[in-house]
């Protein structure tokens, strides 16, 4: 997995910063955890999960809004990780 830090240089999309609740889905949505999303580009977000080692590498964020956007983890950085949306 990349550096978090390194990304910064390296994005095509510019953050929008946020702080608003999501749920991690997967199993088709037979398993869940809660989520804070920090920030959103259109092509990834950096989250804060509420089981750093019990989220798994691919799964769904539903957002607040309804919102179910595939994703894949980049990066974890103690309890951030940075996905891009698939």
């Amino acid at each position: 997995m990349e550096n978090p830090a390194s990304n910064d240089d390296r994005r095509s999309a510019p953050r929008e910063k946020m702080l608003g609740t999501a749920l991690i889905s997967w199993s088709n949505g037979y398993r869940s955890m809660d989520c804070v999303v920090l920030d959103w580009t259109r092509s990834g977000a950096r989250i804060k999960p509420s089981d750093m080692l019990g989220c798994p590498e691919e799964f769904t964020l539903v957002t607040g809004n309804g919102k179910r956007v595939p994703c894949e983890v980049r990066w974890r950085d103690n309890v951030v990780m940075g996905v891009s949306f698939l």
